[in-house]
C-alpha cells in the first residue's frame, strides 16, 4: 500500500475497531506478507481436508 492509503486504512480500522478487532489490535494492514500468509494458510487447510477425506 502507498503510505497515504495505508494511513487512511489504519485510521478507518482504528475508528471501527469493534468491527475489525484483530486488525485493530495487531495492525497487519501494513504487512506485505499477505500473499505468503494466505498461501500457507490455504495449504494447511487443504492438507487437513485431504487427511479427513482419507479416513
Amino acid at each position: 500500500m502507498r503510505d497515504a492509503q495505508e494511513q487512511d486504512a489504519a485510521e478507518y480500522v482504528a475508528r471501527n475497531r469493534d468491527l475489525y478487532p484483530n486488525l485493530a489490535e495487531h495492525g497487519h494492514l501494513g504487512d506485505d506478507g499477505w500473499d505468503t500468509a494466505f498461501t500457507e494458510g490455504l495449504n494447511c487447510l487443504l492438507d487437513g481436508l485431504s487427511r479427513l477425506g482419507s479416513r
